[in-house]
Parts: structure tokens; C-alpha cells; sequence
């Protein structure tokens, strides 16, 4: 039920006024920017440290913890208080600037790893698509040779295309043995000239 409350109170003092807070100085109106840089970058370290200091010392302080957090959030996050700027110069900043070429040179490093393992895996996922899309692609022909092959209904119409044909021949190999076939012409003229 406690560590609720905390949450809550978290979200609204350290997360939801701080950004509205920093919306505001964006959009130019107020001129806080220091400060709320101050404060995200001492967030960000708080928010880090947060589950190693719970570790340590919730059984030592137990729900004074919560308490004392979240008096540390609302520190940094008033504006007269100067509490982020004050966290920021007196231990961030002056730990940083010691430690800024090791930090630099283990960003450095580790952007290079990242950006080598980033091709490997993308190499890796390019011969994996291509192994499986060439099974899968496999799988389709042999599900496609196994479909029953039925006749189509153009293949049928054919015998009776074939016959027609061989009816066609019939009438005309007896034209061609001298009989003649009646002409549409002819029986119209004749039917002209016996009305007249």
C-alpha cells in the first residue's frame, strides 16, 4: 500500500510537473532551462540508483525510505530550492568532468560493439528469411504436385468442338461427292418469285 502512495507521489512530483515544467520553458515561457536539465540528468542518476538504495537500506529505514525519496524529488524539483542545479554541481558534474574521457571512451566502444553485433544479427536474419523462404517456397510446390489434377471445363467442351468438326466433314464430303447442299439464298429467292 505504501510503495502505492510512493508511486503515485513519484509520477505526479518527479515525472508529470517536472515535464510540464519543462514544456514550459520550451515554449518559451520560462527561462528555467538550466534548471530542469539539472534536474533530468539528476533524475536520471536518482532513478538508477533508486533500486540498489532500496536494497540497502529499506530494512534499515523501512517506510521512512519512501518518505525520504520522495523529500529528495521534491527538492530537486522546486525551483527555490534550486535543489537539481545544487545535486548537479556539487556531485554529478564534478564526477563526470573526472571521469569524462572514460566515459567517452566506453560510449565510443560500446557504440562500435553494438553497431558490429547491430550487422552480424541483421546478416544472420537476412540467411535465415532466405533458408526459410526457399523451405517454404519447396512446401508449396510439393502441396501444389499434390493436388488431384481435374479436368477443366474447356477440356471438355473440346470432343464436342471434335465432333461438330467431324459432322462439318461429313456434310462436306457429300458436297463433294456431287450432292448440293440447299442454299439460304436460293430458298429465299425462290419463295420471292412465287408470291409475285
Amino acid at each position: 500500500m505504501l510503495h502505492a502512495l510512493y508511486q503515485i507521489f513519484f509520477i505526479s512530483i518527479g515525472v508529470l510537473f517536472p515535464a510540464y515544467s519543462s514544456f514550459k520553458c520550451l515554449d518559451g515561457k520560462t527561462t528555467d532551462l538550466q534548471q530542469w536539465l539539472c534536474y533530468w540528468i539528476v533524475f536520471g542518476l536518482f532513478t538508477q540508483l533508486e533500486p540498489f538504495v532500496d536494497a540497502v537500506f529499506l530494512e534499515l529505514l523501512g517506510a521512512n525510505l519512501y518518505l525520504l525519496k520522495l523529500a529528495i524529488l521534491v527538492y530537486m524539483a522546486m525551483r527555490n530550492a534550486q535543489g537539481a542545479k545544487t545535486v548537479y554541481s556539487q556531485a554529478v558534474a564534478p564526477f563526470l568532468l573526472r571521469h569524462e574521457a572514460q566515459i567517452d571512451d566506453g560510449l565510443e566502444f560500446t557504440r562500435q560493439q553494438a553497431s558490429k553485433k547491430g550487422l552480424e544479427a541483421k546478416d544472420m536474419a537476412l540467411q535465415l528469411i532466405s533458408r526459410k523462404s526457399h523451405d517454404i517456397l519447396k512446401l508449396i510446390g510439393m502441396l501444389v504436385a499434390s493436388i488431384p489434377q481435374e479436368t477443366s471445363p474447356t477440356a471438355q467442351a473440346k470432343p464436342a468442338v471434335q465432333e461438330t468438326d467431324t459432322g462439318s466433314q461429313g456434310a462436306k464430303s457429300a458436297l463433294d461427292e456431287g450432292d448440293t447442299a440447299p442454299s439460304i439464298a436460293g430458298d429465299v429467292d425462290a419463295e420471292a418469285t412465287r408470291s409475285c
